[in-house]
């Protein structure tokens, strides 16, 4: 062997001994926390198979070598991850924005052009200093995208911590780097190869057209979803589980849906029902603070014909304080095994970020929603008719929360009291049943000609209940988020939960006066309706009489799209994915 080919092969050494040892030391984290390898790419196969499945675009952009990358995976994500992707790349369109702009400014002013709330922008720079690429970034914060960089050379480069997701390499060579950010890129969509197919070629079958419902904690979220299936022609077989033995008004409903019933007396029973489905799809509402079936059927049933996804109608785990440590371990086992999650609240980021939950599988957020669009002839307002307020939902009182931000009712009152507004409580507990909790409110109803403390109101009728007032209330003192502990809430629970209230508001055509729960608020006021989040201490008496009218026809333009019947494709389409 000569001299120079014997240097040659000590150089290819070198090289692949750094690539591996770049490789070894790559960094990932997720909005500044660090993770595992594993857990890294589990969480973004599962967001990238997320985005897929709620229709929202990925756009990758690089610059150089990069770029080449960048539209490489714009066409891997979109034959094969079979997803929607934007090439950045185009080069009419890069020159353009360059001649006219700047450079700096040919991704940037895409996005802002093309982005929706909700799309991923994956962000190349192998220094991580590419100001187009630290631009664009910024513009995708502005359109409420998520974003994932992956950078390289000196730790402390621009994008480096940007993203919701960052991968960095500890490394100074190019071809190292941009061989690794190839990579990663193509681990992800292979990921999601795994789990949704190749595409090869499908056989058009008649189309499985029948879903299972485990019922153990009734709700009306339940009969709502089972009658929309209805009506769209699928067959819904509802497996209820009585650990109860009364059936609740809400199951006698059930009964003469249309739908199949099956009273199951016990776990074995159910399980022979299972064994023997001919579903695409099992869909278990949880029992509230009780996951034991959920980990059972996992657990005695680990090769699944039908996909089973769960769902636990008010997630425990960092939202309520006090449950044993065994409930929310098989709250989290349900969570990370089953073959799908739905939540009806936003707490599935919540999970994966702050408390370490590695789902397995993909997650769904599916709100309350309407079942129909609401109240069709509404009431006209009197320029000189008196404001009014109104509340329809569970309540928590003073005596029993006393420090907790929403037991304020009395404040409330008297705040409306001071300001000539009327406002009517209508409490999901009929205090005629039960008065006690509700027996100081019942006396000032009595004495005061501002607060009015009603009886329940049926579901059937609440709509046009709450259609004769101007807005719809969920009150809060100022401290909603700075106590870490709030009465039966953690600080969590009022960022990250859902509530049916917002739901009834926009469906009586109320524009809505609440600060939380957080993400809820932003939810609403991203689709159009008319939402102002002020605590107590900020409301504004004279704003809401002055526009009044303009609010309620905001959020009457907006109402079509908060009706369970404009999202039940997507939830179709999430088991479909599964």
């Amino acid at each position: 062997m000569n001299m120079a080919s014997y240097r040659g092969k000590e150089a290819s050494a070198s090289y692949f001994h750094m690539l591996r040892t770049s490789f070894e030391q790559m960094q990932y984290d997720a909005g500044g926390q660090k993770l595992s390898q594993e857990a890294f790419f589990q969480q973004l196969i599962h967001r990238f198979l997320k985005k897929r499945t709620e229709g929202h675009t990925v756009y990758f952009i690089g610059n150089g070598g990069s770029a080449g990358i960048a539209m490489h995976m714009t066409n891997d994500f979109l034959k094969n991850g079979r997803m929607k992707t934007h090439s950045m790349h185009d080069a009419a369109t890069v020159t353009c924005l360059g001649n006219d702009y700047s450079y700096d400014d040919i991704f940037s002013k895409q996005l802002e052009r093309v982005a929706c709330a909700g799309d991923l922008l994956v962000a190349i720079s192998s220094s991580g200093n590419s100001e187009n690429i630290v631009r664009a970034i910024h513009s995708a914060r502005k359109k409420q995208c998520e974003v994932l960089t992956l950078s390289g050379f000196d730790a402390d480069n621009r994008i480096h911590s940007l993203g919701d997701w960052n991968l960095y390499i500890p490394c100074h060579v190019y071809g190292i780097v941009e061989s690794l950010h190839n990579m990663v890129l193509q681990r992800i969509v292979d990921g999601m190869i795994e789990q949704i197919g190749s595409d090869e070629p499908e056989v058009h079958v008649a189309e499985n057209r029948r879903i299972d419902f485990i019922v153990e904690h009734v709700t009306g979220r339940a009969s709502k979803m089972l009658g929309a299936f209805l009506q769209r022609g699928y067959h819904v077989r509802l497996y209820f589980v009585p650990w109860k033995p009364e059936a609740s008004e809400i199951l006698q409903v059930m009964y003469h849906s249309g739908a199949e019933i099956v009273e199951c007396q016990d776990a074995n029973d159910l399980f022979r029902h299972l064994l023997a489905t001919d579903a695409f799809v099992i869909h278990h509402f949880i029992r509230w603070g009780n996951a034991a079936l959920a980990q059972a059927i996992l657990e005695a049933w680990p090769h699944r014909k039908p996909r089973y996804v769960v769902e636990n109608y008010d997630v425990q785990t960092g939202m309520f304080p006090g449950f044993p440590v065994e409930s929310l371990r098989m709250e989290r086992f349900a969570f990370e095994h089953a073959d799908g999650v739905v939540f009806r609240e936003f707490c599935g980021e919540y999970l994966e970020r702050e408390k370490g939950f590695l789902f397995r599988h993909p997650t769904f957020t599916f709100l309350d929603y309407n079942l129909e669009e609401g109240v069709q002839n509404f009431p006209r307002r009197k320029k000189d008719e008196p404001l009014s307020l109104v509340y329809a939902g569970g309540l928590v009182t003073e005596e029993e929360y006393p420090t907790m931000s929403q037991a304020c009712w009395d404040e409330v009152a008297a705040l409306c009291e001071a300001h000539h507004c009327q406002l009517h409580v209508y409490p999901s507990a009929d205090p005629a049943r039960s008065t006690e909790p509700f027996k100081k409110y019942i006396e000032r109803s009595v004495r005061s000609k501002y607060f009015h403390f009603h009886r329940t109101v049926p579901f059937e009728t609440l709509y046009e209940t709450l259609a004769k007032y101007d807005y719809g209330i969920f009150p809060a003192r100022n401290d909603i988020y700075t106590l870490e502990r709030n009465g039966m809430f953690f600080k969590a629970k009022n960022i990250y939960s859902s509530t049916n209230k917002f739901f009834d508001y926009v469906a009586a055509g109320l524009p809505i006066v609440a600060p939380a729960p957080m993400k809820l608020v932003e939810y609403f006021s991203t689709h159009g309706a008319a939402v102002l989040p002020w605590t107590n201490e900020k409301i504004d008496f004279d704003y809401l009489l002055q526009n009044r009218e303009a609010l309620r026809k905001q959020t009457l333009s907006a109402r079509k799209f908060f009706t369970l019947d404009a999202h039940m494709d997507e939830l179709i389409a999430f088991y479909r994915s599964l």
